[in-house]
């Protein structure tokens, strides 16, 4: 009977020492943080080896990082009872050197389009690697007319809708939008 006892208490001791708790670190580009309470705030990622992925943060330790379309890499510990991670560590990997309205404002843009596109947490290696080589890309230009058109293009092609808008899209390539609209 006394071995059973310590069975069970090992058993126990193992059970809620750790808790099931992982640490994990993958890359991921931040979709959203919205704060939840006093001291928490939710953020929406999509990450390069879960997609899409909620997470919560505890303090305020990192606001400046967790801003929209921020390619971070981040550590975090996933409870295999609960649907949500918590983000323990955030380390940003891409720093945009281009910070002006205009950019802002269309990388705010790609952050709602990609928030509303991809709500499962599906991994596509291809689509990361793209979401993050598109931000770079904005970083790095200057004239910024098509951008966004593009950008919405060429998602819908990765998500599966067809050659088709690319290929229309393309046609279309010559005409400046913001010259039109203006």
């Amino acid at each position: 009977c006394t071995l059973i006892i310590c069975v069970y208490q090992i058993f126990v001791v193992l059970l809620y020492s750790n808790s099931g708790k992982m640490l994990q670190t993958t890359q991921a580009v931040i979709l959203n943080c919205r704060k939840k309470g006093d001291n928490s705030s939710l953020v929406e990622t999509y990450t390069q080896e879960q997609g899409r992925v909620d997470f919560m943060v505890f303090g305020n330790k990192w606001k400046s990082t967790l801003q929209p379309m921020a390619v971070v890499e981040i550590s975090y510990q996933q409870t295999p009872t609960r649907t949500m991670g918590t983000i323990t560590e955030v380390t940003r990997t891409f720093v945009p050197q281009n910070q002006d309205m205009a950019h802002q404002c269309i990388t705010l843009f790609m952050a709602e389009i990609i928030e509303k596109s991809l709500r499962l947490p599906l991994t596509d290696e291809t689509l990361f690697n793209w979401l993050t080589n598109s931000i770079k890309k904005l970083d790095q230009m200057d004239e910024l007319s098509n951008f966004a058109a593009e950008f919405m293009a060429q998602l819908s092609t990765l998500l599966g809708y067809g050659g088709a808008v690319l290929d229309e899209w393309r046609d279309l390539k010559s005409l400046d939008i913001i010259q039109t609209i203006q």
